[in-house]
């Protein structure tokens, strides 16, 4: 079954991808498990990939604030950031995230 993913940043609505199930874990493989992977094969340890994370997030967090346009392969690296923060327990009451299954009428 197909889910929507809904994901807000300190308040702000950032971006929705639809996933193929409502486990979380499926979904931080889905989207940020070989994101965060490779930042550690680059030399990246957790507190650097946190603040890296947390910039990139804020620079995100910007562009909609502004109501500037973003990049979709930016979004999908902001997605991976989000998820790497959750995994390193570093999200606040501000961000927040849901998965949504809209139901269709079949006719």
């Amino acid at each position: 079954m197909t889910y929507t993913l809904y994901l807000y940043y300190k308040d702000v609505y950032l971006c929705k991808w639809h996933t193929n199930g409502q486990d979380m874990d499926k979904v931080y493989d889905e989207f940020a498990k070989n994101f965060v992977e490779r930042a550690f094969r680059e030399g990246y340890n957790i507190k650097n990939q946190i603040k890296l994370y947390h910039d990139f997030l804020n620079h995100l967090y910007n562009q909609r604030r502004n109501c500037e346009k973003v990049k979709t392969s930016n979004l999908l690296m902001g997605t991976g950031a989000y998820f790497g923060l959750i995994k390193f327990n570093q999200f606040s009451h501000l961000d927040y995230h849901f998965l949504k299954n809209k139901n269709r009428k079949c006719s």
